[in-house]
């Protein structure tokens, strides 16, 4: 069973969100996904937390909780982009949201969602494997799309608790 966070700012928490709580998100959207892979909803929550926490956790507005705490939530009490004040113990709805998501990804497409998605661009490949020969062919469209790319809509749900870019511009 995995240690959820409680806005405590616990030492051992593993996931913004657990199975239950997924499981009520999914279900109100009718990923069925979900339900049919109960066995491996706990490992995805936790590969989708800590991947939210490593590529969006510097943009995260204002300062970790507590030294000890093992996620990057919860965090110091600060206004969200929408106005609306985050206290100190909260675990926003919006990171919730995100974690669901790409818990659901980690589920129906079986990939690491910290890996890039890369698409090889191979248009034939062929293997002989007496004396092994390998010859491949490329269709020059090979491309490599980066975690925020291909998980643009969790980039979209985390968008209230990032920092906005200054560029330098003070008003």
């Amino acid at each position: 069973m995995i240690v959820v966070e409680t806005g405590e700012g616990l030492s051992n928490a593993q996931s913004y969100v657990s199975v239950e709580e997924a499981t009520v998100y999914h279900t109100a959207f009718g990923n069925s996904a979900w339900t049919e892979r109960a066995d491996q909803q706990e490992v995805s929550l936790v590969k989708a937390t800590q991947a939210i926490d490593a590529v969006w956790g510097m943009m995260y507005g204002s300062r970790k909780k507590t030294r000890a705490q093992a996620l990057l939530f919860p965090r110091l009490g600060f206004y969200d982009n929408n106005g609306d004040y985050v206290e100190a113990d909260e675990i926003p709805r919006c990171l919730k949201t995100a974690v669901c998501e790409m818990a659901l990804q980690y589920i129906t497409q079986g990939t690491d969602p910290l890996e890039n998605d890369v698409d090889s661009g191979i248009k034939r490949k062929k293997q002989k494997v007496g004396d092994l020969e390998e010859e491949i062919e490329f269709d020059g469209t090979a491309q490599v799309k980066s975690v925020k790319e291909k998980n643009s809509r969790v980039n979209f749900l985390l968008q209230p608790i990032l920092r906005q870019p200054s560029f330098g511009i003070t008003l």
